[in-house]
């Protein structure tokens, strides 16, 4: 090769797309001590960025500094660098009251860096399920930060922070507010010169709200238009998450067979993730698409695998839902005393937890197949339970009218298997309009 290859080729060179060509370049750098120093650079950078070729493609568009004298691995240095002040005051924040935030960064503007942004939108990922109201508090605090950017930081940074808020907002339950920042995010990402990849994740944003809504047929025209985008990248985190909910939306519109389909897809680019979390959810729903197919026996396995990878990961509420999975397996197997042991175990855990509805669900669950037994005085009290958990946990006095009703017919040894699906169906939808009627 009598020519140094550049940025681009040397990056597809990492990424292993070159094949004819793969021979000369490695003997090329065996030689040039230049090239190797700039491959160590690249395979530096990608540690930092989602997609180098994006990152280098950007860069040319830079005016204070030619392409050829833009150093990536300065850059990596600088951002490292940001990152560490930025936990370091991070810290000093967190002993103030977050109404104080915006006075200590006016009086430190040294800490207004993208990669204050970066940490304060961090925390927000750990917020925003757990406080959401505090997580926009976040939010804010970092939208402040951003405006003491240059572009093209503080379009990026803007754009992450209208997604954190679509997801906040959805967590609250104001979804029109949630689509609208959604949006917001989608229309700052389109500032910069190369930002399909972030579009894409805030088309996925939005989609998760409108799953939320059960618009689902409007979520999948969002996800497809996510998918076209972020495709181009090859198999990222973010398009997996496309996959799974797509997998979602199909499975709750009962296409279990193409659900099942597509999150066997994703299996593979979640163990080369190692993304451990939606490898132990994937699987979990592959149970339940295997439990509806009528395959008890491989649904087992996966329902298996997903307790054990929940509890590797100290996921409590996760592992003991897939335990109650892995008994509705075990009884369709016809192993009813394994099962029956693991409902006692799922119940009392959700109850430690505090998760009265799912320890209640879990005891309707117990009650069925004492009746099926015929064990009337222990379903009894198992029965006299089940308006005091649901009644804790918040339902209509319509269900609570429902699980008395259940629960005087088993002290009366009337009841049946069928009626307790019959009220866990009417107390699962818990709707207040729909007066309960027993069954004929």
């Amino acid at each position: 090769m009598s020519q140094h290859p550049d940025r681009t080729t040397l990056t597809k060179y990492i990424e292993g797309d070159l094949v004819a060509d793969r021979l000369a370049i490695a003997t090329h750098l065996a030689d040039c001590a230049g090239c190797r120093n700039e491959l160590d650079a690249l395979e530096a950078t990608f540690r930092l960025h989602d997609n180098v070729l994006d990152f280098i493609e950007s860069r040319k568009n830079d005016r204070k500094r030619p392409p050829e004298q833009f150093d990536i691995l300065a850059t990596r240095q600088r951002m490292g660098a940001e990152a560490a002040r930025a936990e370091a005051f991070f810290g000093e924040l967190m002993r103030l009251p977050i109404e104080e935030w915006p006075s200590a960064f006016e009086a430190n503007p040294q800490h207004c860096t993208e990669g204050m942004v970066l940490r304060l939108l961090t925390e927000v990922e750990i917020e925003v399920k757990r406080r959401p109201q505090h997580a926009l508090l976040l939010i804010n605090v970092a939208e402040i930060v951003t405006g003491s950017l240059d572009i093209p930081a503080i379009h990026v940074c803007a754009g992450d922070c209208w997604k954190q808020r679509a997801n906040a907002l959805r967590h609250l339950g104001r979804y029109a507010e949630s689509l609208e920042a959604a949006d917001l995010a989608a229309a700052f990402y389109r500032l910069l010169p190369l930002g399909d990849f972030e579009i894409g994740q805030a088309f996925y944003t939005r989609a998760v709200t409108l799953f939320k809504m059960t618009l689902y047929g409007e979520a999948l025209s969002v996800l497809e238009s996510a998918r076209e985008l972020l495709r181009e990248f090859g198999d990222t985190i973010p398009l997996a998450k496309t996959m799974m909910l797509d997998a979602a939306i199909r499975f709750e519109q009962g296409d279990v067979i193409r659900a099942e389909k597509t999150w066997l897809e994703v299996v593979p680019m979640l163990k080369r993730f190692d993304d451990r979390i939606e490898l132990a959810r994937v699987r979990a729903n592959l149970a339940e698409c295997s439990l509806k197919r009528g395959r008890p026996a491989s649904a087992l396995a996966q329902a298996q695998a997903a307790a054990t990878g929940f509890a590797e990961l100290q996921m409590d509420a996760e592992r003991i839902r897939s335990e109650w999975t892995v008994a509705a397996i075990l009884r369709a197997l016809g192993e009813h005393d394994r099962a029956l042991e693991l409902l006692y175990s799922a119940a009392a855990a959700f109850r430690a937890l505090g998760m009265t509805s799912d320890a209640g669900f879990v005891n309707l669950d117990i009650t069925e197949e004492l009746l099926r037994r015929n064990e009337w005085s222990e379903a009894a009290n198992i029965a006299r339970e089940l308006a005091g958990l649901f009644t804790a946990a918040g339902v209509t006095i319509a269900s609570v009218t429902a699980l008395s009703y259940l629960r005087t017919a088993v002290e009366g040894e009337r009841a049946t298997p069928a009626l307790v699906r019959y009220v866990r169906d009417y107390v699962a939808a818990d709707d207040p309009a729909r007066e309960f009627t027993a069954p004929s």
